[in-house]
């Protein structure tokens, strides 16, 4: 895990990635991470199934992140949380080259929508995990995809203003496996949601 590390260049995040070709995991959350580098991770890690890119929005954008999702298609786990550069842009490559995700963290991803949402959910069949926490722009017609995820155990739509009690229903009848849902500050919720 490599978070926090600002220091790491791309000749040392090269020089890891071609002594670990092997590398399943890399945490980068919070580290300036460039297209440079995502594409270094894509050519000597395709294997990589796990990465934390949470924060990295100053100095990545979505042709660096679609180059990394090209090049690691075994991709189950994925955090772009509080990125502001990225959008649908970055969704429909995740869910066009990475059909095997199943957990992707997308809190305080500020410009995703229903199209980037549908797409996913479409895309990766097998997601059990999505955390939306504070998605102030999905509108009630993305949040509507989430259902159709049958595979979904936890979804996070804490802070969403879009979220209505016939979304809460919706998701408790179309995803049978649900054991973790979490609508804190879901201010259109009520109790005919719970019921």
């Amino acid at each position: 895990d490599l978070k926090y590390c600002n220091n790491v260049t791309s000749v040392g995040l090269e020089a890891l990635a071609k002594g670990c070709p092997g590398l399943t995991h890399i945490g980068l959350g919070d580290c300036s991470v460039t297209d440079a580098k995502l594409g270094t991770l894509a050519r000597f890690c395709p294997g990589l199934t796990s990465i934390n890119l949470k924060s990295c929005c100053r100095t990545m954008s979505n042709a660096g992140l679609t180059v990394l999702v090209e090049g690691c298609p075994g991709l189950t786990n994925i955090n772009l949380s509080n990125n502001s550069h990225l959008n649908d842009t970055a969704l429909v490559a995740l869910a066009k080259c990475c059909p095997g995700l199943t957990d992707v963290n997308l809190q305080w991803f500020s410009h995703v929508t229903e199209y980037g949402l549908v797409a996913l959910v479409e895309g990766c069949p097998g997601l059990a995990s999505i955390h939306l926490k504070d998605c102030h722009i999905v509108d009630a017609l993305g949040l509507a995809a989430l259902p159709d995820c049958s595979s979904l155990t936890y979804v996070n739509l804490a802070g969403c203003r879009n979220v209505t009690d016939a979304l809460v229903a919706s998701l408790a009848k179309g995803c049978p496996g649900l054991t973790d849902i979490d609508l804190s500050v879901c201010g259109m919720v009520t109790h005919l949601g719970l019921v």
